[in-house]
């Protein structure tokens, strides 16, 4: 349907769909304040190594996604069911919230794409299987899913083509957490857990929680830095951002950053800008 409108030839848009299989790069983070509120938001990354130009010193396709990101209402019976965020010509979601119930977004794991399974796929391997792609799981549970723990065991339970990091938020106090996937089970969990020290938040890039990042991709590292210098008292929506926009987190690759609130409705998407000295993702 979206090829016959746009004219778009279909190997162009499939490869679109499946492209979070690919190459990816990834920030998210859920922060609880005292007053118990949930704040989710992330930063999301992709173009690395897809041409660097250097007029604008920039990645190309980077550049090509700033324009073509969308937030999206999904609407049924005059009611918004959902929201999310994503790029025209994707039937997926990047990011989403239920209003009243969770938020979501998906980190890509590791560095290098799942090209084994990929290829299983491309060749038919799993034909007649019930596989699922990471980005329409999202949808999947904005469409089935009504409550925080729905939703954590469906995203538990499903076979992927690729594993990856699943950051879930729910509308209670201490309903946060990240699930590490791999294309058949959970292999960790890191809950939000406001009464330890620095338990108020989680942050996830795209290493496993006790894998060190590679030198040159250090994200988490800042990212934590600048968490606790934000503290607790300071967690607002623009005191995530600014965590967000802050070097390395936010890099060259850096496509937008969305932010989320289920207790006041929040959901804003901001296209992302790294002026230089900027490291390149």
């Amino acid at each position: 349907g979206i090829s016959n409108a746009t004219g778009i030839p279909t190997h162009d848009l499939a490869l679109m769909n499946i492209f979070y299989e690919l190459s990816r790069f990834c920030t998210s983070i859920i922060a609880q304040t005292y007053n118990g509120q949930l704040f989710h938001a992330r930063n999301l990354d992709f173009g690395q190594l897809f041409i660097w130009d250097n007029s604008t010193r920039s990645w190309a396709l980077t550049d090509s996604l700033k324009k073509v990101t969308v937030n999206i209402k999904f609407v049924k019976n005059n009611t918004v069911l959902f929201m999310g965020t994503t790029f025209a010509g994707h039937t997926g979601i990047i990011t989403g919230m239920k209003p009243n119930m969770f938020t979501i977004s998906m980190d890509a794991k590791a560095l290098l794409p799942d090209t084994q399974q990929l290829m299983k796929w491309f060749s038919g391997g799993y034909n007649g299987s019930d596989l699922h792609f990471a980005m329409w799981a999202e949808r999947e549970i904005m469409e089935k899913c009504n409550s925080f723990q729905e939703a954590q065991d469906y995203l538990s339970s499903i076979t992927q083509l690729a594993g990856c990091y699943y950051i879930l938020g729910g509308a209670n106090p201490g309903e946060g957490i990240i699930i590490v996937r791999n294309a058949t089970d959970v292999t960790a969990t890191v809950q939000l857990n406001p009464d330890e020290e620095n338990g108020w938040y989680i942050l996830q890039t795209n290493y496993d929680p006790d894998q060190l990042p590679m030198y040159l991709d250090d994200r988490r590292d800042p990212g934590n830095n600048c968490m606790r210098q934000l503290g607790r008292g300071n967690v607002s929506a623009a005191g995530i951002y600014e965590v967000l926009a802050s070097k390395t987190t936010l890099n060259k690759t850096t496509v937008h950053t969305v932010i989320m609130s289920l207790a006041t409705g929040l959901y804003q998407t901001f296209i992302a800008y790294c002026p230089d000295p900027c490291w390149p993702f």
